[in-house]
């Protein structure tokens, strides 16, 4: 074992890891969880070339663990830009939409979550077939996450479409995913995305509307001034979802370097002078 993590390490000074992963042959029979974690492990290093290998082991028939460890590996592979993310990108999705082990099919949808940032090397017209598959994963973890990644790498009317008609589920859980999801188009076009949520800031379920409010507030934070948000707070007395979407943009603005010492200032009227429950989220 310590011999073969030792490979893991040469393929990091530089050795070939074709040439490294050959090498582990022979515990292929013996123990083969421990050499996909270890090709799992060589694929987090810039330039390894163990796709084949990882593509293999997330077909196994016999062990989650195997195809667990070839998932870690993938995600790794596909976030490096080039022909191979491209390729891991269609197995990670394959693995989402088709394994029989839900841990694995989490795994594997937390990796291609990524695809909704405009950065990322994923391909999106490799992913879309398999997220249209994995939102309606009968665990709602997958299928959320899967959802997030759609809004977020498809075009915006359609991902608006998408979110208008899970905000209008009859189900108060599908509408809340849904409103959680949303956050995927607002790295996409934050306006859209609080087109779509501000007529749930109404929902009658509690737990859509505290969804509604954390990806509202994340819309708010890109399409509205600090000025804005300090007057939506302070006209916000006696609505208490636009109360706490305010204040929760206001805290993610200041996090924001220019913004930093504009949101205190605008907040400091508020907190003396406002109405008792706009002066106490103004004081947090």
């Amino acid at each position: 074992e310590a011999a073969a993590w030792g490979l893991v390490a040469a393929v990091e000074a530089g050795a070939p890891a074709g040439r490294a992963a050959a090498a582990l042959s022979p515990l292929l029979k013996t123990d083969k969880p421990l050499v996909a974690q270890v090709i799992a492990q060589m694929a987090r290093t810039r330039g390894a070339n163990v796709l084949g290998y990882l593509q293999n082991f997330v077909r196994d028939k016999d062990s989650p663990t195997v195809r667990s460890a070839a998932v870690d590996g993938l995600c790794f592979a596909s976030a490096h830009p080039g022909s191979t993310a491209a390729r891991s990108a269609s197995v990670l999705l394959g693995v989402a939409a088709n394994d029989s082990v839900v841990a694995v099919r989490r795994q594997a949808a937390q990796c291609l979550a990524p695809v909704a940032d405009p950065k990322s090397h994923l391909d999106r017209d490799e992913t879309a077939e398999a997220l249209e598959l994995a939102i309606e994963d009968r665990d709602p973890h997958v299928a959320e996450l899967a959802l997030f990644a759609l809004v977020g790498s498809e075009d915006v009317e359609t991902a608006s479409a998408r979110l208008a008609l899970g905000l209008s589920s009859r189900s108060e859980s599908v509408r809340a995913a849904t409103a959680r999801a949303a956050v995927g188009l607002v790295h996409k076009d934050a306006q859209a995305a609080a087109a779509v949520l501000e007529p749930a800031e109404g929902d009658p379920a509690h737990d859509v509307r505290v969804a509604v409010v954390f990806a509202l507030a994340h819309a708010y934070a890109r399409t509205k001034s600090v000025a804005e948000l300090a007057t939506l707070l302070g006209d916000s007395e006696r609505d208490a979802v636009k109360r706490a979407v305010a204040a929760s943009a206001l805290v993610l603005a200041a996090r924001e370097r220019d913004k930093k010492k504009s949101v205190p200032d605008a907040l400091a009227p508020l907190a003396k002078e406002g109405p008792p429950f706009v002066q106490l989220f103004a004081r947090l």
